[in-house]
């Protein structure tokens, strides 16, 4: 059994691409720090790219790397997870979607866990 020192209760971001679809719905991530991602439904394999945008329901740009490139994590088949430390790229910004390169058959249901 973990011990929890902080007293801060850990923060879980849920997220869903529906079935058939490649497209998150929108999470606010403001005031986190994301410690990864858990595929929790079994997912096509491809590839998780992430957009962006100033407000909830603003336009969102996908996130680029300083060369251009778009910043993408590979999603492999079934259920995974996903180092935070692949996802730091992430913490400037608030609203987020996420982008799969495939879509997902059954849909995907995901957590972001991170810490405030």
């Amino acid at each position: 059994m973990g011990s929890h020192i902080s007293g801060a209760e850990p923060l879980l971001f849920r997220g869903t691409i529906l079935a058939g679809g490649t497209l998150s719905n929108v999470i606010d991530i403001s005031d986190a720090v994301l410690a990864g991602l858990i595929i929790e439904t079994s997912a096509v394999n491809g590839t998780l790219t992430f957009q962006t945008a100033p407000t909830a329901d603003g336009t969102y740009q996908t996130i680029k790397d300083n060369e251009g490139a778009d910043e993408a994590v590979t999603l492999a088949s079934g259920t995974s997870a996903i180092s935070g430390v692949h996802l730091n790229f992430l913490m400037p910004f608030r609203f987020i979607r996420i982008k799969s390169s495939v879509a997902q058959t059954n849909g995907l249901s995901f957590v972001l866990p991170a810490r405030p």
